[in-house]
């Protein structure tokens, strides 16, 4: 543990699915091998951070954004002590990449990840709110400002008016769906990292509103509830695996998918969670097949906020939060050593006959411390896992678990 009281500095890191978002230097090259081990190494951080969380709140219905956990964590890499950024790296997979590669990959992925699709919209934003009277390294707001798109502001925390200037900014970045990421600032808070993320996708086969009916979802403690189910045919990539179906639903032109697993038994999810692996996610997604399928969707709305900080702990980034040689030194001026202190996510999804709509927002804080025979029939009536997909960056914007719509 560190000797002294360090100063206490928030990162409050907001991604959220945008219609409007940031720009970056422009860049001609396409995605390349560091950016596509960046979606690998997304994947495996992805997953192991879901189910670190649901482990916590079993039986619950999660909705987390592991792109913005990654995205935030990594913009204060180029801030951190060695030893922090060394262990930053270990957590999010950075293997062998250097700095320069690094925040290059993710302005590349950011680009990449906002480039055009019919019917899909997302963006990010990204903001450095600092306390009036101190200053940012130079290094550090460049890196956020150049490959981050990172505004910066000077606010008076001491006036009680500042929250709402940032939850006002996570608003428009979220077109309304997170509506504060900031109750109220302490006296021993220096700085908000915010990044914002929004995502609207229509669906590539829209389901026809006619059709959805009341229809009973069976609940994992053997209870049966009553949910409005979407009911459509078609042609989508899908899997019959050993326990469970998973299905491929595309959004625009193709590239986003939400990808839906669904366990045989009506309280399978929680086991099936322990096989949810990254490795058997790309397994299974690779193993689709273009089927004719009949498909049940239950429309569902949820919003969730979640403690990241037990979870990050856990993955390996104890250092970040605190410890002698760890914590972030390249942020701002001030000569004390500052720590992560809190990590929290608040999260939206919306799904209906038309699409998704979501939006997640992340605040890290930094202190001291009937089928016909060639058809095949997938009616999600029991609890299921979700996950929002691009498939070019293989990234996982969002992951759920929904026990009960």
């Amino acid at each position: 543990m560190h000797s002294q009281n360090p100063v206490r500095i928030i990162l409050g890191i907001a991604f959220i699915l945008l219609l409007e978002g940031f720009s970056v230097a422009p860049r001609t090259q396409e995605i390349g091998a560091m950016e596509a081990y960046l979606g690998q190494s997304g994947r495996n951080f992805a997953i192991s951070l879901f189910k670190t969380i649901e482990k916590a709140e079993p039986n619950k219905n999660i909705i987390i954004s592991p792109a913005s956990a990654s995205i935030t964590i990594a913009m204060t890499y180029s801030g951190g002590s060695r030893d922090t950024r060394a262990s930053i790296a270990d957590t999010l997979g950075f293997g062998t990449m250097t700095e320069k590669d690094i925040l290059q990959s993710h302005a590349i992925l950011l680009r990449e990840l906002q480039k055009g699709d019919s019917d899909v919209t997302l963006t990010t934003a990204n903001a450095l709110w600092l306390k009036e009277g101190l200053r940012f390294k130079k290094d550090f707001v460049q890196d956020a400002t150049g490959h981050f798109g990172a505004k910066t502001a000077v606010l008076d925390f001491g006036d009680p008016k500042s929250p709402e200037v940032i939850n006002k900014w996570a608003q428009k970045a979220t077109k309304g769906k997170i509506e504060k990421i900031v109750e109220k600032i302490s006296g021993d808070i220096y700085l908000y990292v915010t990044n914002a993320v929004y995502f609207k996708g229509g669906w590539k086969y829209p389901f026809e509103k006619e059709k959805t009916q009341i229809s009973p979802f069976h609940l994992s403690n053997g209870l049966v509830t009553d949910t409005q189910m979407m009911y459509r045919k078609g042609p989508y990539p899908y899997l019959q695996g050993a326990g469970f179906q998973a299905i491929s639903l595309p959004y625009g032109e193709g590239r986003f998918r939400m990808i839906i697993f669904l366990p045989a038994d009506h309280n399978g999810l929680a086991q099936f969670i322990k096989r949810f692996t990254p490795e058997n996610f790309y397994t299974w997604t690779s193993e689709m097949n273009t089927q004719r399928v009949q498909i049940g969707l239950p429309r569902f709305e949820l919003e969730n906020g979640v403690d990241l900080a037990p979870s990050l702990r856990s993955l390996g980034l104890d250092l970040a939060f605190e410890g002698e040689n760890g914590g972030f030194e390249g942020i701002t001026e001030t000569a004390e050593r500052i720590y992560i202190s809190s990590a929290i996510q608040k999260t939206y999804i919306e799904v209906n006959e038309e699409g998704t709509e979501a939006a997640a927002v992340t605040k890290i804080g930094i202190g001291p411390t009937s089928v016909n025979p060639d058809e095949f029939q997938m009616i999600v009536d029991r609890p299921f896992l979700f996950a929002i997909h691009e498939e070019k960056t293989d990234t996982l914007l969002f992951l759920g678990a929904v026990y009960e719509p």
